[in-house]
């Protein structure tokens, strides 16, 4: 009798939600009972506490699980970016023919490009964008200088970011990157 006890026990301890209905069992059926007796006050906290550990279990589970959620999706995301440069780079050049001033599609394929070392079209299209609005974004240079760099176009990069900082000098990772640059 008491190993079928035990098992039943250990099969509520398993879940965290099992945590909560014995915490709340022991509150209920053990410690109001005995209202009025020494023990009272006794059994409602370790009631509680069990019931606390359950929610706590179940937070912690939560929280887990939504990391391991987050990364499975970060990397399903990766993968489809990379298979889907093409398709990308097909969107962003209709998206081109249909609002040719907007330098935001002219980024996006850039990158794409990028991404899929076809650097020569990379740098074109971020020409592009420059071209479009040459003083207002920092960061068009930037991603130009970053093709210039896997390109192994050292000064090139630094004039890029240089560009860049000139533009936003408050961007603390161009001035890192142009560090970076300068020491390798």
């Amino acid at each position: 009798m008491f190993d079928v006890f035990l098992k039943v026990l250990g099969a509520i301890f398993a879940k965290p939600l099992g945590n909560i209905i014995f915490g709340v069992i022991v509150i209920f059926a053990i410690g109001i009972p005995i209202y009025r007796s020494q023990d009272t006050f006794a059994w409602v906290i370790v009631g509680i506490i069990i019931t606390v550990v359950g929610i706590l279990r179940i937070i912690l589970n939560v929280i887990l699980n939504s990391n391991d959620s987050v990364k499975e999706g970060s990397e399903k995301i990766i993968m489809n970016a990379e298979e889907n440069f093409d398709k990308a780079i097909e969107d962003f050049s209709e998206a081109i023919k249909l609002e040719p001033g907007n330098p935001l599609n002219y980024i996006k394929r850039g990158i794409s490009y990028r991404n899929k070392k076809e650097f020569d079209l990379a740098i074109a299209d971020f020409n592009a964008a420059i071209n479009i609005e040459p003083n207002k974004y920092g960061f068009f240079y930037f991603e130009r200088s970053l093709a210039y760099i896997i390109k192994g176009e050292k000064n090139l990069a630094i004039s890029d970011i240089e560009m860049a900082i000139k533009i936003d000098p408050e961007n603390k990772d161009y001035r890192e990157a142009l560090n970076d640059i300068k020491a390798a």
